[in-house]
């Protein structure tokens, strides 16, 4: 069921993937190439499109992000694809973007934001070449100018562009392909004002002290807390790897910012396996709003759980810097809705 932008009565359970590529994507196996520009070639692109949404749908996933290397293309496709389908996948358009520093990381945009807007977000991390889109493959991959903190500041200086898109570095265990984990990387990761992570593997197999880095506990790689999205990176026509590692996000709106919201509630709306998340009761921190059948509390002192509290609507288990906590509890918080498909 479709709500009207900012009155979603509540958040589900949605298992996701932001990390999906797409046969423009030069490391694409398995099907043949898709050029655009004529009708036939177009059509190929859609029935591709579609063909994707069912192997998600087959996955049991509920959202997913289109996110080739420094190319947003195809995800238009997807997305419309869903709606020709009728479907209640969510789409995101987004990209892998390879920055100065060696590392990567994933710029998710909104669904409602324009494609020349998304190619502005691309350009922040500076000399991008892009491919034509009637082209088959993407250009050939090289290096952004701009570090992850460089890209991630262009983005924050910009507030048409920061409020459009979330961005999430790979950060995974030290082994792991251009990651920001990495023996240096520290100053950057601790000044990098980002609120979430994303990693290739399943989140059980990060090792404590990688985890520790993430969640602000070691001091040389910065105090705050980040979410970890686990994603399944597939880029081959068998989808082996579309959903392959669980990671559960309670969204509301099919929006970036509901996406945001969760990445700032990490503790009670992302888990790692259909058990993880009955234990993921909401809990408020600090001063946060609770709002139940239209009206707003304020929680000052202590920790609530929800499930202590009776059936609440709607809870802010964090506050974002500048968001309006109206606003988060109304649309974005966490609720006792479960999505049992």
């Amino acid at each position: 069921m479709a709500f009207e932008l900012g009155l979603h009565p509540g958040t589900v359970w949605h298992k996701c993937d932001f990390q999906c590529h797409t046969p423009r994507d030069h490391a694409w196996s398995g099907s043949p190439d898709l050029p655009g520009g004529d009708p036939l070639a177009e059509k190929a692109r859609q029935d591709w499109a579609e063909s994707f949404v069912r192997a998600a749908e087959a996955a049991k996933l509920q959202a997913v992000a289109v996110s080739d290397h420094h190319d947003v293309c195809l995800s238009k496709y997807a997305i419309e694809a869903a709606q020709r389908l009728s479907s209640s996948l969510r789409v995101f358009p987004a990209v892998e973007v390879t920055c100065a520093d060696n590392a990567q990381c994933l710029a998710i945009f909104d669904p409602s934001l324009e494609t020349d807007r998304q190619k502005l977000i691309l350009a922040a991390a500076g000399n991008i070449l892009m491919a034509p889109e009637s082209d088959a493959k993407t250009c050939t991959i090289a290096p952004a100018r701009e570090t992850v903190i460089g890209f991630v500041d262009n983005i924050l200086a910009e507030q048409h562009l920061k409020d459009s898109c979330v961005i999430l570095p790979h950060f995974s265990k030290q082994d792991a392909h251009k990651s920001l984990n990495e023996v240096g990387h520290h100053p950057r990761f601790a000044n990098l004002l980002v609120d979430g992570v994303y990693i290739e593997r399943p989140y059980e197999e990060l090792d404590p002290v990688t985890l520790d880095k993430i969640q602000g506990k070691i001091d040389d790689w910065g105090r705050r807390r980040r979410a970890v999205l686990a994603t399944g990176d597939n880029r081959a026509a068998d989808w082996n790897r579309l959903g392959k590692h669980d990671c559960w996000i309670k969204l509301g709106e099919h929006s970036v910012e509901a996406l945001r919201q969760a990445l700032l509630a990490d503790e009670a709306r992302i888990a790692y396996s259909l058990d993880c998340r009955a234990s993921r009761a909401p809990i408020v921190r600090g001063y946060s709003s609770v709002w139940t059948r239209g009206i707003r509390y304020y929680v000052a002192e202590g920790t609530l759980r929800l499930d202590e509290v009776g059936k609440l609507h709607n809870v802010v288990d964090r506050i974002s810097e500048g968001k309006s906590s109206g606003r988060c509890a109304r649309s974005f918080g966490a609720s006792d809705l479960v999505d049992r498909r």
